[in-house]
């Protein structure tokens, strides 16, 4: 009896000790995720300066605002 509870506890040592150091694939990708979204908030920024500076010439070019 006291040989399964040695076994059990070893085990679960050994578990905690394997899980400590094996590779989270759920937070790395997550990681892979978030600069994925930062890429395209950042992109959507660069999209948006551009689209502002092309109305504003268009805008200066014909005089004024269209309607």
């Amino acid at each position: 009896m006291l040989t399964i509870i040695f076994v059990l506890l070893a085990a679960s040592v050994g578990f905690f000790i394997y899980s400590y150091f094996v590779k989270d694939y759920a937070k790395e990708v997550k990681g892979q995720v978030d600069d994925v979204y930062i890429n395209l908030m950042k992109e959507l920024k660069t999209v948006k300066k551009r689209t502002e500076m092309l109305e504003s010439k268009t805008k200066s070019v014909s005089g004024g605002p269209h309607e």
